[in-house]
């Protein structure tokens, strides 16, 4: 049994004395195991998720054009800049290795951070929630999910410490990162106020949020109308969600239960929680606010999850508030049991059917299929669209091309950030042909023609995105772009790598 019981907030870390270099060599091994599970995983390029190519694109143009257009809606500036610079700089394995390294400091953080909630002996915990497989997977690419779910983890250590400005700061990083981290300030705000109870250390902390959030709230709001559109942001998502609430919920929990380790953690879970459950009932009674915190914290997430459970780690921010009530309650033989169950998970899962088939919004439910956990599905993906890629870039290397992109895609992010990336790994498709980002119009009752798109990659009605190579006159276009049009577009490449063409120097009277 592991001697965690309830014990007041705010208790020390590590007893004063010879205890203290022990938790120092075991904070160091814990953080060397997660290094090292992680380091084989950021060598296998971008592609892993569907989300990559967009951050970097927008990160890259901001950075070498001056332009920022958000990757998706409603833009994601800290991430889009961070990513993109370092795209930039040392192409992929840079961008892992930043997202290693923040997965770091979040367990490293969450260690110092179980004390101040009564959990001693936090090692195996912290050891487990390293191996959490969407956490564990999303230390290996160059998305914002680590990075907000270390932000809110830095900003709840930052307050239970008092520092308010730190914990001000630190949640408007997590906007920053992710917009949608909005919907776990809100409750770190209501802890700020239950605990200061002084008008002044709100404010504190209230200013420390919200002035450095307004550049990035400003970003966002610059090109909003263009993101959103004319029907707002994620309608499709949130009437989808109200359409169908029984089958949206039940898809939910479904990938909630994908999230915290499959059907053997789940298990796992369930019988920790009934054997436990005396210990656990004393938790929510014992009138500690720190519990409901993170309750109102899943609550508020799992609202948004409703409508977008196609993204697991959308959930990731709850899982320190899970592990934390579980923490006060359970052995350490059983974070042992997890940490197994989470290992096993991140390599293989479980298929019951499809969640989201196309013919709409409900349950197709079939026998259990092993497939790929997410650490192996983000490197199958990665490998098949590098694939993909390389192959692209090899057409367009030939002269007057049309070529069309993956039948799968409905954007060309992919082939422009592998023509602008200096720096990659073997296993990152490049093309060697520097991609001019263009549009092809279909003016009515004329030929389509390309034409240059200066400053956004907004599409306006009668416009597809279209990438020109001018060295040798091919085009890429989408999938859906008409072969009978072929001949056009091969013209209209032409014309306009002509119109990009540098003007000729005057000759010489010498050379006459």
């Amino acid at each position: 049994m592991s001697d965690a019981v309830l014990t007041p907030l705010g208790s020390a870390r590590t007893p004063v004395g010879v205890e203290a270099p022990r938790e120092r060599r075991l904070d160091l091994i814990l953080l060397a195991i997660a290094a090292a599970a992680r380091l084989p995983f950021i060598w296998r390029g971008f592609g892993g998720h569907p989300d990559e190519w967009m951050v970097v694109r927008s990160g890259l143009d901001l950075w070498r054009r001056g332009v920022y257009f958000p990757s998706r809606g409603p833009g994601y500036p800290l991430s889009e800049v961070v990513m993109g610079g370092l795209a930039w700089l040392g192409g992929p394995p840079l961008c892992a290795a930043a997202s290693l390294a923040v997965s770091l400091v979040a367990i490293a953080l969450l260690r110092k951070l179980a004390p101040f909630y009564g959990v001693r002996n936090s090692f195996w915990m912290v050891l487990a929630f390293s191996f959490e497989p969407w956490f564990w997977s999303s230390g290996t690419h160059d998305l914002d999910y680590v990075w907000g779910t270390c932000a809110l983890i830095a900003a709840l250590y930052c307050l239970e410490r008092r520092e308010l400005r730190g914990c001000g700061l630190l949640c408007a990083a997590g906007f920053a990162f992710r917009p949608s981290s909005l919907l776990w300030i809100f409750p770190v705000f209501t802890r700020v106020v239950w605990t200061e109870r002084d008008w002044r250390g709100v404010a504190r902390f209230a200013l420390w949020a919200a002035v450095p959030a307004l550049v990035p709230a400003l970003m966002i709001a610059s090109k909003s109308a263009l993101v959103m559109g004319p029907g707002g942001w994620q309608v499709a998502e949130l009437t989808r969600a109200s359409h169908a609430p029984v089958a949206a919920l039940l898809l939910a929990v479904y990938r909630f239960v994908e999230l915290i380790g499959h059907v053997p953690a789940l298990l796992l879970f369930l019988a920790a929680c009934w054997l436990y459950r005396a210990r656990l009932a004393a938790l929510f009674r014992s009138g500690e606010s720190w519990v409901w915190n993170f309750v109102l914290i899943f609550l508020f997430l799992f609202a948004e999850f409703i409508s977008q459970s196609e993204k697991p780690e959308l959930m990731l921010p709850a899982l320190p508030g899970l592990f934390m009530i579980l923490g006060r309650c359970i052995s350490d033989n059983w974070w042992k049991a997890l940490t197994v169950a989470f290992v096993f998970n991140a390599f293989i899962s479980f298929g019951l059917g499809h969640a989201l088939p196309a013919g709409g919004l409900r349950l197709d439910l079939a026998y259990p299929t092993l497939r790929p956990g997410p650490l192996l599905l983000y490197a199958q993906r990665a490998k098949a669209q590098n694939a993909f890629v390389a192959q692209v870039g090899a057409e367009l290397s030939q002269p007057s091309r049309i070529v069309r992109a993956d039948p799968t895609d409905d954007h060309l992010d992919p082939y422009y950030v592998a023509s602008g990336l200096v720096r990659a790994p073997q296993s990152q498709a490049r093309i060697a042909c520097p991609l001019a980002p263009a549009l092809v119009a279909y003016p009515d009752g004329k030929p389509p023609e390309i034409v240059s798109r200066p400053s956004t990659w907004v599409l306006r009605r009668g416009y597809q995105p279209a990438l020109v190579c001018c060295e040798t006159g091919s085009a890429l276009v989408l999938p859906s772009t008409p072969a009978a049009f072929d001949d056009r577009l091969r013209e209209a490449a032409a014309r306009f790598c002509r119109s990009r063409a540098p003007a000729l120097p005057p000759a010489s009277p010498a050379s006459r």
